[in-house]
């Protein structure tokens, strides 16, 4: 059996660890942003075409007048000027589990909405990545 207590996994934008979530079961988010290849029919067998396309997207959700919404608002203002702008590097970690994940040169692909209400308003963010390297494991009890 394994367990998961998102307090205890770590997610670091730029270095800096980020933790200032909303409420919710999908706060953080990794997501391929293409398959891995295609299989084409042929006449007697298929045909397996890789892509070689390793690209993920970070969509996370962050309560709107936070620390870390201000840090990655400002990152995503700094990306309309290309000419200073750096690509964005994330890591994940389950420390619980020891699920490893590292998100390599990134940039903002969706600007978050601006909302208010009668209770948390939240910033969703969205990075999309040109590699990720994923490390899985069985997970602890």
């Amino acid at each position: 059996m394994s367990a998961y207590d998102h307090r205890f996994s770590v997610l670091s934008v730029d270095g800096r660890s980020i933790s200032d979530w909303a409420d919710g079961t999908d706060v953080l988010q990794i997501n391929p942003t293409d398959d891995i290849g295609s299989l084409t029919n042929g006449i007697n067998n298929s045909v397996f075409v890789s892509t070689n396309k390793n690209g993920s997207q970070l969509v996370i959700t962050l309560l709107q007048n936070s620390a870390d919404s201000k840090f990655l608002n400002d990152r995503l203002k700094s990306q309309g000027n290309l000419k200073t702008h750096s690509p964005i590097q994330a890591y994940y970690k389950d420390t619980v589990n020891g699920d490893e994940i590292k998100l390599i040169n990134g940039w903002f692909t969706a600007k978050p909405a601006y909302v208010r209400g009668n209770g948390h308003n939240n910033m969703v963010y969205t990075i999309t990545f040109e590699q990720e390297d994923r490390i899985l494991t069985e997970g602890k009890n």
